[in-house]
């Protein structure tokens, strides 16, 4: 048994989403299109496999990305927004045995690919590397609270619904109503006017609390790699022929993932995206989804935490596990590293203090 690195091309696609089959905690992140969506939107080469073969049977994996900038070669699994790049393993009796042999062939990995610092972010229910960073001598250097919700099936988006108010704190039900009260037309959308509007307004709602939003070729990428796959969902909110709000979600398997949550300035008050989210959340439901994943949260996002706390979601903590193998990395500043490398996770910074 053996970890070599690789390339998803040489590891052939079909081969990998085969694999990917047998792997029952594996997300969204884990596959071809997410790996291919972060090529584009980071300018990053592509995607190198961590792969443990024997007897030419794919026995573990683990997708890592790398760049380079000013001399200095950061790898993340996976970089974006936090994305998830644990181990992929299946459910097997020497299943620590590969863990190990993965682990062993991702150190090896860095040293090869001389890499100056390096970061996993883990999955968020089923951490796996976690389990041999001591060993390893990888820090658990950050933390974020994993918020999710369950979903009930239900045998339509109306019966469902009433599973979600069920679950929302009494505020949240409360708010939820308001916003269902409020006239809009809540639908589900893949018109191209839609998707602009969503990356503007996201743009001047991140730029109001001087966030960093997801730009208007980012959006279009994962439009692209998404939209014909059905692995991506935008729902939009009007009044009349006003667009008021969108949410974007991501879905694979029986997971739903909480992208991007939209609410012009001018409805906000009227509880738009509380409206959006309970429908979503309900259609979701009706359709099969089990699992409503809010995404990680800081340990300073107060506000952030009780607003999907309201939606029933429960906490499961998770580390992002890293180590900075050149010196050089100590001296950058967080501008210089926000800088540099844009996309990547570096070293900790300072966390934000955001509310919804």
């Amino acid at each position: 048994m053996k970890a070599t690195l690789t390339s998803l091309a040489d590891l052939g696609v079909d081969r990998y989403r085969g694999f990917l089959a047998r792997c029952p905690d594996a997300l969204i992140y884990a596959t071809p299109e997410w790996l291919s969506f972060l090529e584009r939107v980071t300018g990053a080469p592509p995607a190198r496999i961590i792969a443990v073969v024997q007897d030419d049977e794919l026995l573990a994996a683990l997708p890592l990305m790398t760049t380079e900038s000013d001399g200095l070669v950061v790898a993340n699994a996976l970089p974006y927004f936090g994305s998830h790049g644990d181990a992929l393993i299946p459910d097997c009796p020497d299943a620590e045995e590969r863990l190990s042999c993965l682990a062993d062939g991702l150190d090896a990995a860095f040293a090869e690919l001389h890499v100056a610092a390096f970061n996993i972010v883990v999955h968020p229910t089923e951490p796996k590397l976690a389990k041999v960073a001591e060993r390893m001598q990888w820090r658990a250097w950050d933390q974020r609270i994993g918020q999710i919700s369950a979903l009930v099936p239900a045998a339509t988006a109306a019966a469902a619904m009433d599973d979600v108010l069920r679950s929302c704190h009494q505020k949240t039900r409360n708010l939820v109503r308001k916003g269902m009260k409020a006239g809009f037309t809540l639908r589900r959308s893949r018109g191209d006017d839609d998707w602009d509007l969503l990356a503007t307004h996201h743009r001047l709602g991140m730029e109001r609390i001087n966030g960093r939003f997801k730009s208007r070729d980012q959006f279009e990428a994962l439009r692209q790699t998404f939209e014909p796959h059905g692995m991506c969902r935008l729902y939009v909110a009007e009044r009349g022929d006003v667009f008021a709000g969108a949410l974007l979600l991501l879905k694979h398997r029986e997971w739903i993932e909480y992208f991007t949550p939209v609410a012009v300035e001018a409805f906000r008050s009227e509880q738009v995206l509380s409206a959006l989210i309970a429908h979503a959340m309900a259609e979701s439901a009706a359709e099969g989804s089990s699992r409503w994943n809010w995404g990680g949260t800081w340990l300073t996002q107060a506000g952030v935490y009780h607003f999907k706390q309201g939606w029933g979601a429960k906490d499961h903590r998770y580390s992002y596990l890293g180590k900075i193998r050149d010196t050089a990395v100590e001296d950058l500043t967080p501008d210089q590293v926000r800088e540099l490398f844009p996309f990547f996770y570096v070293k900790p910074l300072p966390a934000p203090t955001v509310s919804p």
